[in-house]
């Protein structure tokens, strides 16, 4: 639930925030941002998750029956690069909020993804650049398999973190209903990328090769790019204005400093820095985490600064809980795969792909 305080937070974000148009003049709100411009990236998400899960669910398989790796290590590899597209989100936020805009960021990160896929399509599409029957990978193979591979998942982290931000940025903050409706929206278009690369793609792997698969998803992913590229005169673009975690860092390492400040010595410093900040955010304090008060005896940290951190360390048990059901999934995408293959399938005369 947002508390008024925290509206008034996200409002003062909002003004500080500075938009501008694909060449760089000032963003103009009739023209730039808006429904429209948003639903691009609903569009593109659809896509870019389609060509994600549409490999990495089924992953598995090409390892093991095509690059000849134990399923052991076809399932380490499939939970590897799985983690590192999530983890590597982290630094795609970092360089989308401080280095490039989100537009930038999604289309350098995009290109990656792309490229990865390429260098994977050829390698599917030529014997020479996979290993014989019953053989182990070379060296040369295996590079180019996982250049590819961590291609894509750099990619994948960069695109996660980049483009529902820059969804969020062509609307109004301050509405808080449009911004749900649109990550709804946007949530839907994710799971509706996946239903299709759970049963078209999964079949056309099954059924016509992976270097059906690679193709398909390398062309699909070339679609999203020019979706997004296109869209730029509709966009409004936020101008780099630094990452929150190092706010996060410094007002934590600001509150441990300060830990053993007397009540008086904050309330002073709060009075001055309430006369010194005209940014700083009015109300009464939250209770909870309320040792980050502390942090305001530096002058160099707002109020609006704690609140905001504030809101990050309230959504981190979230964040955790989300652990267990990835440590499930991971069994879903590697053995129940293979347990999969060794299934009877056939219903009548049809044959259920093995990642339904």
């Amino acid at each position: 639930m947002i508390t008024e305080r925290d509206q008034n937070v996200f409002n003062q974000k909002e003004t500080d925030d500075q938009f501008v148009d694909w060449k760089g003049r000032k963003a103009n709100p009739g023209k730039h941002g808006g429904i429209t411009a948003a639903a691009f990236a609903c569009v593109v998400e659809m896509f870019t998750n389609m060509v994600f899960l549409a490999n990495a669910i089924n992953f598995i398989t090409y390892f093991n029956k095509s690059m000849h790796y134990p399923h052991a290590t076809s399932a380490n590899m499939v939970t590897n690069f799985m983690g590192t597209s999530f983890l590597l989100s982290i630094l795609g936020g970092f360089i989308g909020d401080s280095i490039f805009t989100r537009f930038t960021t999604f289309i350098v990160f995009c290109t990656i993804e792309l490229l990865g896929l390429i260098l994977l399509t050829i390698q599917a599409q030529n014997p020479q650049f996979r290993p014989a029957l019953n053989e182990k990978p070379s060296q040369s193979e295996a590079a180019i398999l996982y250049t590819g591979l961590y291609s894509m998942a750099a990619g994948v982290g960069g695109i996660n973190a980049s483009l529902p931000a820059h969804g969020a940025d062509q609307l109004d903050h301050g509405n808080q209903r449009l911004i749900s409706a649109f990550f709804n929206w946007f949530f839907f278009s994710l799971c509706l990328g996946g239903l299709i690369s759970c049963t078209v793609m999964v079949w056309v792997e099954e059924n016509k090769g992976w270097n059906w698969s690679f193709t398909i998803t390398a062309i699909v992913l070339s679609l999203a790019l020019s979706i997004f590229i296109s869209g730029g005169p509709f966009y409004r673009h936020k101008l780099p204005g630094g990452s929150a975690l190092p706010r996060f860092i410094k007002v934590l390492a600001s509150a441990a400093r300060n830990c053993k400040a007397s009540p008086e010595e904050r309330v002073e410093n709060q009075y001055a820095v309430s006369a010194i900040n005209p940014n700083r955010v009015d109300g009464k304090s939250h209770n909870k985490f309320k040792f980050l008060d502390k942090a305001l005896i530096d002058n160099t940290i707002s109020e609006a600064q704690i609140e905001e951190t504030r809101t990050f360390l309230g959504l981190l048990p979230i964040f955790a809980s989300t652990i267990m059901m990835n440590c499930c999934l991971a069994q879903l995408q590697t053995y129940s795969v293979v347990q999969g293959v060794l299934m009877n399938r056939k219903l009548h005369n049809f044959k259920i792909p093995i990642s339904h």
